[in-house]
């Protein structure tokens, strides 16, 4: 047995012990309460790391439940044992419920007695009479009041984990059964069915599921979530809804306006709502378990949370991929149109080569080679009008050059290669604003800082937007604002007052679709805003890694 420290040495008991059976043990053990308090405590804070123990030591409830032991061991000594062993039995339910291990909980009872022993020990040892000794009635009596209470905490704690044990049995069976329905689903909209099942048959409660609006880039207005499932319409579950709608983690109100973090280790056993998102998003955008029972609280412990983690990783994951099997089959019949798309810009690129070729260079060369058989004929006939031709001669030429370095042009801007991509898009700006008439707004950082290839694909999406601006619009004014942004993506805005036009009807037109592809091929997106009569605002975002990775989908 540990000793008893000097400065614990028992206090006298005074002269006003119980005149009872037990009076020099109740009145000893009184007197000297709270020595015997902080020398549990010295003894459990020796035997640490503990979760338990720890509790029962640094946590404002476990101190205060040390208290209320010693509270209710002492009116058992008083002769109220019945209220010591409810307290016991309510004790050995609770620590099971909470999930802490039978060794740590009979620790701190096994620890109490010792405490005890070694004070009584060291009291009778120094006592100087035998009327000022514990008896050995009055240890018998102490004993026996312990024992009953191991006894009935022990019975309680083992009853109650068997209990435990079996539901969890229960639940992770009925965690087998709905992954076995849900593995084969492919299809989104019916997953959600059997996701309301399983909450309720895994824990009793029902769940709200929200699918909402998903891109914080989209220029297009969100549309109101769509909510599945039975809603708790009340404050505090709107409350946490918005809370994990901003933070993007678990959290549960534990009373009206009164929330904390779900991943908290912490025993909690007042939850009015829990509210988690899924750790992937739907097609349609994020998702939002809300878990209630219609206001009333439940209880929720380690376990179910942890089960409930597991479940919602694995409804993750299934959501990913109906996602992925959605999305395939969109890129399939998406590549089919993309192909025959391209082979028609191929021809029509291939015309377009063709024709600068014959209607430029072609009727340059034509025309030079007729000045040269004139210049020949002229040769010794007419010296002074053989000058003449040779001057017109070296402008024809120098117009074909022009003419050929344009072409050129148009296939790859040296300018890019030559002074950058801002210098080549103010450049196209400023040609814009020359050639059409409109007014043009443009704003940009002096540098960007583009990953290899990317300057050629944004030269091409500004260039494809002016022109179809010139081409249908009508637009008075321009504007075109292109930002880095905190989070390191590259935004090109480009907003223009024209006729604008139905998104439903021109979406997939052969310009827009070129951009988008140069935009999802950079690992970006683009947005679109249009409606006829309001002009028409087109954004494209790309990650400045050049990572199509970095952008989600």
């Amino acid at each position: 047995m540990n000793s008893m420290p000097e400065n614990l040495s028992p206090s006298p008991a005074g002269n006003d012990s119980v005149e009872r059976e037990h009076g020099i043990l109740i009145s000893l053990l009184v007197a000297n309460k709270e020595k015997l308090l902080e020398e549990l405590r010295r003894r459990l804070a020796a035997r640490l790391p503990s979760e338990y123990y720890s509790m029962i030591l640094f946590n404002p409830k476990g101190r205060q439940r040390t208290r209320k032991y010693f509270d209710a061991f002492f009116r058992a000594l008083s002769g109220d044992l019945a209220s010591f062993i409810k307290d016991q039995e309510l004790i050995g339910y609770k620590r099971a419920i909470e999930g802490y291990p039978l060794e740590g909980v009979l620790g701190f009872t096994l620890s109490f007695k010792s405490v005890l022993w070694d004070f009584i020990g060291q009291h009778n040892r120094n006592a100087a009479e035998d009327k000022q000794r514990v008896s050995v009635d009055e240890v018998f009596y102490l004993h026996s009041i312990l024992d009953q209470s191991y006894y009935s905490l022990s019975r309680s704690f083992i009853i109650t984990r068997d209990e435990i044990i079996n539901k969890r049995r229960k639940q992770l069976h009925e965690l087998h059964v709905f992954a076995g329905e849900v593995v084969s689903i492919f299809n989104e909209q019916l997953l959600w069915d059997p996701v309301m099942r399983g909450i309720e048959s895994l824990f009793g409660l029902q769940v709200q599921v929200i699918l909402e609006a998903r891109d914080p880039d989209s220029l297009v207005a969100p549309e109101a979530p769509n909510i599945l499932g039975s809603p708790l319409e009340t404050h505090t579950a709107q409350d946490l809804i918005a809370l994990v709608r901003e933070k993007n983690l678990a959290f549960a109100a534990t009373e009206p306006k009164t929330f904390i973090s779900f991943a908290d280790r912490a025993n909690q056993e007042d939850y009015l709502c829990v509210c988690l998102p899924l750790p992937t998003h739907s097609r349609q955008g994020k998702v939002l378990l809300l878990l209630h029972d219609e206001g009333k609280p439940f209880t929720f412990d380690r376990f179910d949370r942890n089960l409930l983690s597991q479940f919602v990783y694995f409804t993750g994951s299934v959501l990913v991929n109906c996602s992925m099997v959605s999305e395939l089959a969109e890129k399939r019949e998406y590549l089919s149109s993309l192909t025959s798309t391209l082979f028609t810009i191929q021809e029509n690129e291939r015309k377009r080569i063709a024709a600068d070729i014959h209607d430029v260079l072609t009727q340059a060369l034509s025309g030079i080679g007729f000045k040269l058989i004139l210049c020949q004929e002229l040769l010794d006939k007419q010296p002074q009008r053989l000058a003449d031709e040779l001057i017109r001669l070296v402008q024809n030429v120098n117009e074909a050059l022009r003419h050929s370095r344009h072409i050129v042009s148009n296939l790859r801007p040296t300018i890019l290669d030559n002074l950058g991509i801002v210098a080549a898009l103010n450049k196209t700006v400023n040609d814009f604003e020359e050639s059409s008439g409109v007014d043009i707004e443009f704003h940009s950082p002096p540098h960007i800082d583009l990953p290899p290839g990317a300057d050629i694909s944004i030269f091409r999406i500004l260039q494809e937007s002016l022109h179809n601006i010139m081409k249908h619009a009508r637009a008075s004014q321009v504007r075109v604002d292109i930002t880095v942004r905190p989070d390191r993506k590259l935004e090109i805005i480009i907003d223009d007052d024209g006729d604008g036009f139905d998104l439903g009807q021109r979406v997939n037109g052969l310009g827009l679709m070129l951009m988008r592809e140069r935009a999802v091929n950079l690992g970006g997106k683009m947005h679109l805003k249009s409606s006829p009569g309001n002009g028409t605002i087109l954004k494209i975002v790309l990650p400045m890694g050049g990572d199509k990775r970095n952008v989600p989908d």
